[in-house]
């Protein structure tokens, strides 16, 4: 049954060792791991093996498979990028807090996909100074016996186990933003490190729905982009690097949301399988040497998370994973960016809506079934094949530092971005998100979507409410 609200058994808040999976029951079912510290972990009593593979979610093994993939991640860094917030000490030196913000949902409720990824990261081989603190809520039924359902609650996964540090946090929605900064501010003022970094757990919708689904607060919203940069505001830490476990948010608009916040960004093109990352594999690695640069952990998370849904789901299709460096993005792309969007509404204004439509039609595209007109940015900017494209393409390419795609994936290059094509009902949602970001090279961008929008039905100049829209999002109601 779900875990207590409250106290039980004389536990309080304070150091408990919890609990965990039995590890041969996770080795058997699983399929193990190699990497790791090999260490067991003890037993979970009420954990339910996961029997599908749910859109976006969440574990695995190291096996080689063939994919799309280079081998060699991208070191260099343009003399353009901001300097980076995260200097590594060097040497080891470094100590990591690890900022897990995990929102369980259905994930949890029917799959028991949290908990998986809980047993992943006690069975690493952690260490005094990486400390990795757990956010838990959003999910009416957990597959274990002490995560409370009923509020949210804060954990130090350890090795072999968890200690709870605060027993009700909130009770809040985890879509809330404000609960975010919370956890934020409460990890960096509790546990200090040189090195911070985040990873949101849960669904995820992109451009269009961004971040999050609490299972018990069903009529609240998820967290949109500009609401997840408003918590990363709020929190007020500086990451090393900001990683979406949840689909669909590798876009240029959530990179450039990120970016006053952090210095890289981890997250998938496509949805994600259910297993979603692997856990044990590189928080070894990163407790081995805390001062790993991040595209060498980053490349690690990108390849476990390939490998091993691979071996789990026995199908090795439909996966992307990136990492973007987002102070070389921000030294770089704005302005190529605006140039970019400009062009494509003076192709829309000077008669070459074809064109830009031929491209948009042609580009690889993401969720389709969901309808959600998320494309390939880079292959949309090479087929469109103008100098501004092509500049903004090279641009981002080299942002993108490492880029792991499935052989059915290939065209994935590791930014996606929002452009209309099959429902232009989600244009003004979609408008009102890059509104509330404030960023004016996505303003200008939110420009050229409105007025390629406008002509898309049947090519002709819609005389509706996009217009109408532009003008009360962002006081113009000018056609260029």
């Amino acid at each position: 049954p779900p875990r207590r609200s409250g106290k039980k058994g004389g536990l309080s808040v304070g150091t408990i060792i919890l609990v965990l999976v039995l590890y041969f029951v996770v080795t058997n079912l699983f399929g193990g791991d190699d990497t790791g510290a090999g260490q067991e972990s003890p037993v979970m009593s009420t954990y339910q093996e996961p029997n599908s593979s749910p859109g976006s979610g969440h574990s695995s093994s190291h096996t080689t498979y063939n994919d799309a993939s280079d081998d060699s991640a991208d070191m260099t860094v343009s003399t353009d990028a901001r300097e980076k917030f995260t200097t590594l000490l060097g040497n080891g030196r470094d100590t990591v807090t690890l900022m897990m913000y995990l929102c369980g949902t259905d994930l949890e409720s029917k799959y028991g996909m949290a908990t998986s990824d809980l047993v992943e990261m006690t069975k690493a081989d952690l260490n005094e100074n990486v400390n990795i603190i757990v956010c838990t809520g959003g999910c009416s039924k957990w597959n274990n016996q002490f995560v409370s359902n009923s509020v949210n609650q804060i954990y130090r996964v350890k090795k072999g186990g968890m200690e709870m540090l605060v027993e009700n946090f909130s009770t809040g929605s985890m879509t809330n933003e404000q609960n975010l900064a919370n956890f934020i501010q409460w990890s960096a003022k509790n546990y200090p490190a040189s090195r911070y970094d985040l990873i949101l757990w849960d669904h995820g919708g992109g451009t269009l729905s961004g971040y999050g689904y609490d299972e018990k607060y069903a009529s609240s919203s998820s967290m949109s982009i500009d609401r997840v940069a408003k918590g990363l505001a709020q929190g007020g830490v500086k990451f090393d690097f900001v990683g979406f476990d949840a689909c669909l948010m590798a876009t240029l608009e959530t990179a450039l949301a990120v970016e006053p916040y952090a210095d890289y960004l981890i997250a998938s093109e496509e949805t994600e399988p259910g297993y979603g990352w692997y856990y044990t594999g590189w928080l070894s690695t990163l407790s081995h040497n805390t001062s790993t640069d991040t595209v060498t952990i980053g490349k690690e998370i990108c390849d476990s998370f390939i490998s091993d849904n691979a071996k789990k789901s026995n199908s090795n299709s439909g996966m992307t994973l990136s990492v973007t460096d987002l102070a070389e993005l921000s030294g770089t792309a704005p302005e190529v960016f605006m140039a970019f969007s400009d062009s494509i509404s003076n192709a829309v204004s000077s008669g070459s809506y074809q064109m830009i439509a031929d491209a948009r039609k042609r580009a690889k595209e993401y969720a389709t079934s969901q309808r959600i007109d998320q494309i390939d940015l880079l292959t949309f900017c090479d087929d469109i094949n103008t100098s501004e494209s092509n500049a903004l393409s090279s641009v981002l390419a080299k942002c993108v530092k490492y880029n792991h795609v499935t052989p059915d994936m290939r065209g994935s290059q590791g930014l996606s971005i929002y452009f209309p094509w099959r429902k232009n009902a989600y244009i003004n949602t979609v408008l009102t998100t890059y509104n509330n970001i404030g960023i004016d090279s996505i303003n200008r961008y939110g420009k050229a979507v409105r007025q390629f929008g406008s002509l898309q039905l049947g090519g002709q100049v819609s005389s509706g409410g996009s217009s109408d829209i532009w003008g009360q999002l962002f006081g113009d109601s000018s056609s260029s």
